[in-house]
């Protein structure tokens, strides 16, 4: 399946692709057209009005399933209550709903929670922090960066063709990245809306730091287990 851009785009848009006298956008407007103008000056004009009403209803399509899409994430970050539990169903949601090849969450060795990142099941993983620092918050891998690739999405590297590293940002500074890769070489070849991924990236910060305060709090008022010395 292949999703344009960063969220999926309803599918029931793309009868509006090209005008068709069978559309509904343009036979309305056929039936209000003047009376008195040339058939072809018609034609051309409803053709071009049909083209856009029906660009702004498929933008209208795609923003509201970003905006559920993300209000799914944000669901996710406030239920989760450790972090792996966070990382297993956040990078399979976006594994599914982005049709990506893979998703991972990875976090940078000198960070406290980094030690979850490394037994997470999956979407984990730890890396150093000196590729935590970048000029552009969200970074495009092609196939030319098999380095790179290699360096962010280890064992599957190699299914990946496009990909868009997003830093996870908190407090000011990097403290991870989000990797998103694809299959499709068009998928993340420019650095197109990007403001969406980098939106995904703070959400998912948020809920990483958010989750693992809670583990440490609730770590702090354990009660300490008791030995059992064999009933003396």
């Amino acid at each position: 399946m292949n999703i344009p851009n960063d969220f999926t785009e309803s599918a029931a848009m793309n009868s509006g692709d090209s005008p068709n006298p069978r559309n509904p956008i343009y036979q309305t407007l056929h039936d209000y057209a003047p009376d008195d103008c040339d058939d072809s000056d018609e034609k051309s004009q409803l053709d071009r009005t049909t083209e856009l009403l029906a660009r702004i209803l498929r933008a209208q399509s795609r923003f509201e399933q970003i905006r559920l899409n993300l209000e799914n994430v944000d669901c996710m970050m406030l239920r989760s209550r450790s972090v792996q539990s966070l990382l297993k169903s956040v990078t399979r949601y976006l594994e599914d709903t982005l049709d990506l090849i893979t998703v991972r969450v990875l976090i940078a060795e000198n960070q406290e929670p980094a030690f979850l990142f490394e037994s997470a099941p999956q979407g984990g993983g730890v890396i150093s922090p000196e590729h935590c620092v970048s000029p552009q918050q969200v970074r495009i891998l092609t196939l030319s960066h098999e380095k790179e690739r290699c360096l962010f999405f280890g064992d599957v590297s190699e299914l990946v063709v496009s990909a868009a590293i997003a830093d996870l940002i908190y407090e000011g500074r990097s403290i991870g990245v989000l990797c998103l890769g694809s299959h499709d070489p068009d998928r993340y070849a420019s650095l197109n809306n990007t403001a969406v991924i980098a939106s995904l990236a703070r959400r998912i910060t948020l809920g990483i730091m958010n989750a693992w305060d809670h583990e440490r709090k609730v770590s702090e008022v354990q009660p300490p287990v008791r030995e059992d010395n064999g009933g003396e």
